[in-house]
């Protein structure tokens, strides 16, 4: 089954087995083929927006090619399990979610997803297991219209350190302003 071809795939680029990318592949999986349903022979830029950081951005990026660094995936981390498969040129899709009440045929996943066990009382191949097991009885999805507007910012250059970056507003960039990720020794 082409599933578990692209779960091994995804596997290997995330580095190691986890509930999250096998979980991450299903729902790919689906929100394709409901896209493929919706939007019947059409030129479709396929973009992707992801709820969640960990594991699940993985099985997009391999799966549908959209990437951070192609702008085609746009990360919020609302720390919802979701993503949303949608057409850049219109903005309709497919959001697909890990639906919490499908989940309780399903003991391990349910106790992952909940996080209701510590990890090493819980295996992650049994919960690996049971997604294999579940694999789209336990999604839920709706159709929608993402909000996400493009644009390229001009590059201007700070005041302070006069290194240039991309803003709307001008000024100081956000280093200067207090928010550098590091500190220079």
């Amino acid at each position: 089954m082409e599933n578990l071809e692209n779960l091994s795939k995804v596997f290997e680029f995330h580095g190691h087995k986890s509930p999250g990318t096998a979980m991450g592949v299903f729902m790919v999986d689906y929100a394709i083929e409901l896209m493929n349903n919706l939007i019947k022979n059409r030129n479709v830029e396929l973009n992707a927006v992801v709820e969640t950081i960990p594991c699940l951005t993985d099985a997009v990026q391999i799966i549908t090619g959209c990437t951070i660094g192609n702008e085609k995936m746009h990360v919020v981390d609302y720390g919802r399990f979701a993503l949303t498969l949608y057409d850049k040129k219109t903005g309709i899709g497919i959001r697909v979610k890990l639906d919490v009440e499908k989940t309780k045929g399903y003991k391990n996943l349910h106790d992952w997803f909940l996080k209701r066990k510590p990890k090493r009382d819980l295996p992650k191949e049994l919960v690996i297991g049971d997604i294999i097991n579940a694999r789209r009885d336990v999604l839920s999805y709706e159709m929608v219209r993402v909000k996400i507007k493009e644009e390229k910012l001009p590059v201007r250059f700070c005041s302070k350190c006069k290194e240039p970056f991309s803003s709307n507003n001008g000024g100081i960039c956000k280093y200067c302003g207090g928010e550098g990720y590091y500190e220079v020794i």
